[in-house]
């Protein structure tokens, strides 16, 4: 599955190490990983899906 919402994608945290939460109004948020400043996932809205393609074995490739 590609399909990340921020719930989800915050919810396999401890297996891509540390993220950030950049919150930009009460609705839309950027992930980024510590590690290389990556942005992980891009969400208008709480409840939408990222913005951006995330690798489905993210756990396995982003260590």
């Amino acid at each position: 599955m590609n399909y990340f919402t921020k719930e989800s994608l915050l919810s396999i945290k401890n297996d891509i190490g540390n993220v950030v939460e950049l919150n930009f109004n009460n609705e839309s948020s950027a992930i980024i990983s510590e590690y290389g400043g990556r942005l992980l996932g891009l969400f208008p809205k709480n409840d939408n899906y990222s913005l951006l393609w995330i690798n489905p074995d993210i756990k396995k490739s982003s260590k």
